[in-house]
């Protein structure tokens, strides 16, 4: 088993990180040593995005050794949230504003955004509060 581990992380270390990260991604002490680890072998960590991230670690599309933390890995973001933005980015396509983002995805799952059509960024409550904190709104605040 030594072998073999050591043997993928010489060859793909980027595929070997992304599954070690997916396996402990629930303890944070682990999760912490991989992604530092992750640096140490010249791999970029990249924080999660609704408009790319999926639900776990993901090896980023933009490059080949950035491994992208999925949105499961925001605290107070929870799966169905998860499932909800992954599910309607993948049937419309990508969020092209923080308004598209909360009118497109329903309010019960995706807690929190009905205030921000009101008094923006500061109206951000609950799932979409730690979404926006986590900067994984930020593609849609760009555009």
């Amino acid at each position: 088993l030594s072998y073999h581990s050591a043997y993928l992380k010489a060859h793909y270390p980027t595929e070997y990180l992304k599954n070690l990260l997916t396996v402990w991604s629930d303890n944070q002490d682990k999760t912490r040593a991989y992604m530092m680890e992750a640096r140490r072998l010249g791999l970029t960590v990249v924080r999660p995005d609704v408009n790319e991230s999926d639900a776990g670690w993901t090896i980023d599309r933009s490059r080949k050794d950035a491994l992208r933390k999925g949105l499961r890995t925001i605290s107070g973001v929870g799966d169905k949230a998860v499932d909800v933005i992954v599910a309607e980015r993948e049937a419309n396509g990508p969020f092209l504003s923080l308004t598209d983002f909360v009118t497109r995805v329903p309010a019960r799952p995706v807690s929190g955004g009905r205030d921000f059509l009101k008094l923006g960024t500061d109206g951000f409550k609950g799932v979409c509060k730690a979404l926006y904190e986590a900067h994984a709104l930020r593609s849609c605040e760009q555009k």
